[in-house]
């Protein structure tokens, strides 16, 4: 019943699913950030992830996390 929530990650288009079978924690590919610029890939988004580095940042996110951004795939 879990995988039909609407409004969760794993519906979600923006969230990458976990590379390896043994992980559970995906990726929010919409909150994905190059911390040289200051602000998220996707400027729309309403939150992005920042690091003190040189480095790509982003939200890992469990399958059942829900958001205000979901957008079914």
């Amino acid at each position: 019943m879990q995988n039909e929530i609407p409004g969760r990650c794993r519906n979600c288009k923006f969230f990458e699913p976990p590379s390896d079978s043994d992980e559970h924690i995906g990726i929010c590919k919409l909150t994905r950030t190059n911390s040289r610029k200051g602000y998220g890939d996707h400027r729309e988004s309403m939150a992005f992830a920042q690091n003190n580095g040189d480095h790509i940042g982003w939200l890992e996110v469990l399958p059942d996390f829900g958001c205000v951004q979901f957008q079914k795939r």
